[in-house]
């Protein structure tokens, strides 16, 4: 079988985690990296002598020997690369949050759909072992019916105020914590819960004001970085949401599903620094673990980009059985609800969302 030929687009993530992943990966020749503008990349394998750099993502659309790419790049600059890949008949994997705007991702999910194409977005948290098992225990009905859900995920990522300011403070430019923690925080909900979010109220807050861009100047912060959500699924159960990466002293990331017959209670500590985890399940007042830390293999990121990816690349080669993992359809839904909750902090107000 002969190897599948991808392109990344992006220095940054796609650089420093979706690179590693595919050369790493059985049947994968990563042929091309697409840097943003003029940015490059700070250091490249020195084992990968055929790896062609270029600066033009028309550049990847228009080899014919691409299969597909990965695209890993800020959200203002998404549209046009997902879109002009997909016509040109490349499979794309795209990071998340998907687009700018809901209409960014509308158009996005049509161009997919036209093409014929295979189309995911990384929403990795799906394919967390710990997450993964959280979701067949709901979805065998261990708990009962759903009362209400619990995410807690508070980290110290940027509680640092001197790192500097970049497009992920700029609101305009589609940074802020709504899409870089709950893009994935709204997708895992509905995917754990079976049924979709209808109502939402959130509050945004940005609590350092100001970051330093390269010259030392202090420059504003417009994009949120902490959210408090309530939200209310089609069946009446609650979801209450509270994300910052801004707290150094945080618990990290817990997920806790309530039931009539019992609780499941998610926690891994330290997302980027360590793959623990664990997973509980409280019934009749007896806790008893159902998965202790990751398995020794998990890596965090790199590792749940893997799987995202192993999915990804199983239905590019047509495999029969390929694991249903995140589409456009998906990343159009987060999309919605990350512009809901804008919408809801905007007007301070409760917002209707459509199932659909």
């Amino acid at each position: 079988m002969s190897p599948l030929r991808l392109g990344i687009i992006g220095a940054g993530f796609g650089h420093r985690v979706h690179l590693p992943v595919l050369r790493s990966t059985p049947g994968v020749e990563v042929a091309v990296l697409c840097t943003s503008g003029n940015r490059k990349p700070s250091s490249l394998p020195a084992d990968v002598p055929a790896l062609r750099l270029t600066n033009r993502w028309q550049d990847l659309a228009a080899d014919p020997m691409l299969d597909a790419c990965v695209v890993a790049v800020p959200p203002a600059a998404q549209r046009e690369i997902v879109c002009g890949l997909l016509q040109a008949g490349k499979h794309v994997l795209s990071e998340k949050p998907f687009g700018l705007t809901l209409e960014d991702a509308r158009a996005m999910l049509r161009a997919a759909q036209a093409s014929g194409c295979v189309h995911t977005v990384d929403f990795q948290f799906r394919v967390h072992p710990g997450i993964r098992r959280m979701k067949e225990l709901l979805a065998n009905a261990t708990l009962g019916p759903l009362e209400r859900l619990d995410v807690l995920w508070l980290s110290g990522g940027r509680a640092d105020p001197v790192l500097p300011f970049s497009w992920q403070h700029d609101r305009a430019a589609g940074g802020g914590i709504l899409n870089s923690y709950a893009s994935h925080t709204f997708d895992y909900v509905e995917w754990l819960a079976g049924e979709p979010i209808v109502e939402l109220f959130a509050r945004t807050d940005i609590l350092i004001p100001a970051r330093p861009d390269s010259a030392g100047q202090l420059v504003p912060v417009t994009a949120e970085d902490s959210c408090d959500c309530v939200a209310r699924l089609a069946s009446g159960a609650l979801v209450n949401i509270k994300i910052s990466n801004c707290h150094r002293h945080g618990p990290g990331h817990r997920i806790e599903a309530f039931g009539r017959l019992g609780a499941l209670r998610f926690h891994q500590p330290q997302f980027a620094q360590s793959r623990a985890f664990t997973l509980a399940l409280a019934n009749g007042g007896v806790s008893a673990p159902v998965a202790a830390d990751g398995p020794a293999e998990w890596d965090n990121h790199a590792q749940g980009v893997a799987r995202v990816v192993a999915a990804f690349l199983l239905k590019v080669r047509g495999a029969d059985g390929a694991e249903p993992d995140a589409d456009f359809h998906a990343g159009l839904r987060s999309q919605m609800l990350v512009q809901a909750a804008l919408q809801s902090a905007r007007e301070r107000r409760a917002v209707a969302v459509s199932a659909t």
